[in-house]
C-alpha cells in the first residue's frame, strides 16, 4: 500500500511540475534586457508568481509576481530562471537556463565550450600550434607542423616573390626555394572533422640568406 501511495505522489508531482514551463529564448546578448513569460494553466490568482534568478549577475527588473518578467543579463555567462506557480492543483515549479552571449553570439567559456545562440559546439580539437622549417638541400625547404596526427588533412601554400603560389597537400611539404626567387610566405591549413585551422608565416630574403649558410 506504501509503494502504492508513494509511486501515486511521484506520477501527481511528475504532472504537475510538466504543466509548468517558462516560454522565451535560451541565450540573451550581454547587457539587454531579456522577457520570459510562465506557461501555466488555473494559476490560482493575477500574484501567484514567484520569479528568480540567479547567475550571470542577472536580476529581475520588473514586478516578480507576474505571469510575464523581465530580467537583466550585465556579465556572460549562465543564469538560472526559477518560476514558483501557486495553482489551483498546488505549487508548480520549473526552472529555464540562458546562455548569456557576445553581441555576435559567440562566448568561450570557462569548460572551453563555445556557445553560439542556443547551439553548443564543441571547441576545435586541432592541437597544431606551429610549424618548422628545415633545409632540404641547396634550393629546396621542407616544412612540417610541430605535432603530426594522421587524422588531420594538411593543406600547404607557398607564395613566391615572382610568380604563382604553389600548394603541397601532405603532413611534411617541399618546395623549391631558388635564391633569385624565395618563399615570401607559406600557409598551413589543417583541417579535422570538427574545425579548421590556419597557421600562416612570412619570411624576407634575409632570412633565407641566413637560413641557406646553416648546415
Amino acid at each position: 500500500m506504501k509503494k502504492i501511495l508513494l509511486s501515486l505522489i511521484f506520477a501527481v508531482s511528475s504532472v504537475l511540475y510538466g504543466q509548468c514551463k517558462i516560454e522565451g529564448a535560451s541565450s540573451a546578448v550581454v547587457g539587454n534586457n531579456v522577457s520570459f513569460s510562465a506557461s501555466v494553466m488555473d494559476a490560482q490568482c493575477q500574484d501567484c508568481y514567484q520569479w528568480a534568478v540567479a547567475g550571470a549577475n542577472a536580476s529581475i527588473i520588473s514586478n516578480n509576481k507576474r505571469n510575464e518578467v523581465l530580467v537583466n543579463v550585465p556579465n556572460l555567462g549562465e543564469a538560472t530562471l526559477n518560476l514558483t506557480v501557486l495553482t489551483k492543483n498546488g505549487v508548480q515549479r520549473c526552472t529555464k537556463n540562458i546562455q548569456v552571449v557576445k553581441d555576435d553570439k559567440i562566448v568561450v567559456r570557462e569548460d572551453k565550450v563555445i556557445v553560439r545562440g542556443d547551439k553548443i559546439i564543441p571547441p576545435c580539437d586541432i592541437v597544431i600550434q606551429d610549424f618548422k622549417e628545415i633545409k632540404y638541400d641547396d634550393q629546396t625547404v621542407a616544412f612540417f607542423p610541430n605535432i603530426r596526427n594522421k587524422n588531420y588533412r594538411y593543406e600547404w601554400t607557398a607564395e613566391y616573390t615572382y610568380g604563382s603560389p604553389k600548394t603541397y597537400d601532405e603532413k611534411v611539404s617541399v618546395f623549391e626555394n631558388k635564391p633569385l626567387n624565395t618563399i615570401k610566405k607559406v600557409q598551413l591549413k589543417v583541417t579535422s572533422n570538427r574545425c579548421v585551422k590556419k597557421l600562416v608565416k612570412e619570411y624576407t630574403s634575409n632570412y633565407w640568406e641566413i637560413f641557406n649558410q646553416l648546415k
